[in-house]
């Protein structure tokens, strides 16, 4: 067996890229979970505000960083807008209030509608992703003058924050929880990290704080607010004490004359199916078939579509055709779980099924600094000088910010494809891009390289699933 000459890795790495940092969350109520706001994008932080498990935050008003989206963990989801400077934001009810502050809106409040029902912000950051689209008009102008400044609507540290008859306090390193009858629950002491002003609110049982360490750093963090959720009271029932036996037994009481109790017939399972692709590629079309067999009656059937972390959404509804089948289309950019429901009838039981289909992310990998081209094997090959490097750039869709991807070559000899090095986890920059390149010093002039980049998602991100690249072919040469 010949020895290979490896092609490796001189400096293949994204610029700016930023890890997540998770920290031990206090012990007080839970474990919290934080990452650094500055890997969202913040260069400061500057107002917090909660709905639902959604988290908007702003940076800095001169800033111009939009608001950035996460969810509870501090995951990031989106950027609204990037290019807008906003200074303050506020919710009310199922409407986000943004402060405008530069370009010929300034001064101006956007309104921004929020999902309902849990919909996670991804998916309607499609249909909302302009802050300028949803200006308030003139009459509402009022709310301007509120998010002026600082635009701390929201209250700022040292201020109350209720929810659900609970509430919150907190400034300098240390967050006071209260219960409903204004006893406190808990104490939270975040050691060397300060709480930033106007960055305390609630997101249901969840308390939701940023703060900021010893080096300027801001973070998210969330505490589960278990200690503070209402007690079910105790009900305490009577004891009862058994009754007398009656002196003599009564004589069992007469059926009329005929009379025959009547019982229910069990119900005959009902036959459903529901078929669609266990994978696709990025934003597919897929087709969903659902099949439903014999019934007495009702021949309607109800198909939903769920993403992870999002409420079950209805996509169609109708009758079944004269061979009992049902079809839609649907398209989306996340793993779905498709649902088939069935109420039932007189005769036939209710029933539901589910299909998952994993969709994968779009990577994009262009390979740069080749000379030329030849052809082998079926393959078109670029051509790289032995003394040149081999460019690399990599864009992922969706948005993978901060998460990793690594790549793999591979050596051609004695007519098979042989393992010849692999990287590990490169982090993708804050736009989902890696640029980088391969030196080719200790590559074999004259035999054939491939080389392919591979996406595998972080543990939690449900939304896609991994794949990788088709190869590109190399020849090194003198």
């Amino acid at each position: 067996m010949r020895a290979t000459k490896k092609l490796i890795v001189s400096a293949l790495a994204s610029a700016g890229a930023l890890g997540l940092t998770v920290f031990p969350g206090t012990r007080a109520l839970a474990d919290g979970t934080s990452i650094p706001a500055s890997a969202l994008g913040l260069a400061s932080f500057h107002q917090l505000a909660v709905a639902g498990n959604d988290v908007f935050l702003t940076g800095a008003p001169d800033s111009g960083s939009g608001i950035v989206v996460t969810d509870l963990s501090g995951r990031r989801l989106t950027t609204l807008d990037k290019g807008a400077d906003v200074a303050g934001i506020a919710r009310q009810g199922s409407t986000l209030y943004a402060k405008l502050t530069s370009g010929s809106n300034a001064g101006s409040v956007a309104a921004i509608p929020l999902p309902t029902s849990g919909a996670a912000v991804a998916s309607f950051a499609e249909h909302y992703i302009s802050l300028l689209g949803g200006l308030l008009p003139s009459s509402l102008q009022g709310l301007s003058s509120a998010l002026n400044g600082t635009g701390q609507t929201t209250p700022a540290a040292g201020q109350n924050i209720s929810e659900a008859g609970n509430k919150a306090t907190g400034s300098g390193s240390v967050i006071s929880v209260y219960n409903p009858d204004g006893s406190v629950a808990n104490v939270i002491n975040l050691g060397d990290r300060a709480l930033a002003p106007g960055g305390l609110a609630w997101a249901g049982s969840t308390l939701v704080a940023v703060t900021k360490d010893a080096d300027g750093l801001y973070r998210v963090e969330s505490f589960l607010n278990a200690a503070v959720r209402k007690a079910v009271p105790k009900v305490t029932l009577p004891t009862l004490a058994p009754s007398k036996a009656p002196s003599s037994t009564p004589s069992p009481a007469k059926s009329a004359p005929g009379a025959k109790a009547k019982k229910s017939a069990p119900k005959l399972p009902t036959e459903l199916t529901i078929s669609a692709p266990s994978r696709a590629a990025y934003k597919p079309k897929i087709a969903v078939q659902v099949h439903l067999g014999s019934t007495s009656g009702n021949r309607t059937v109800a198909v939903y579509a769920q993403r992870p972390g999002s409420a079950r959404k209805l996509i169609k509804k109708g009758t079944v055709d004269w061979q009992g089948n049902l079809s839609v289309d649907y398209t989306t950019p996340f793993t779905t779980t498709f649902t088939a429901v069935y109420s039932g009838d007189a005769v036939h039981q209710s029933k539901t099924v589910s299909h998952t289909t994993t969709v994968t992310p779009r990577m994009s990998m262009a390979v740069n600094g080749w000379y030329g081209t030849t052809q082998a094997g079926g393959e078109t090959y670029r051509e790289f000088h032995k003394a040149s490097d081999i460019d690399v750039d990599l864009t992922v869709a969706p948005d993978k910010a901060h998460q990793c991807v690594w790549f793999q070559v591979q050596e051609l000899y004695n007519g098979t494809w042989h393992a010849n090095m692999k990287t590990s986890c490169v982090p993708l920059n804050s736009a989902s891009k890696l640029s980088g390149y391969l030196g080719l010093t200790n590559a074999d002039p004259g035999y054939h390289y491939r080389v392919q980049a591979h996406y595998l998602p972080v543990k939690g991100d449900g939304w896609n699933g991994g794949t990788a690249t088709a190869w590109q072919y190399l020849l090194p040469e003198n």
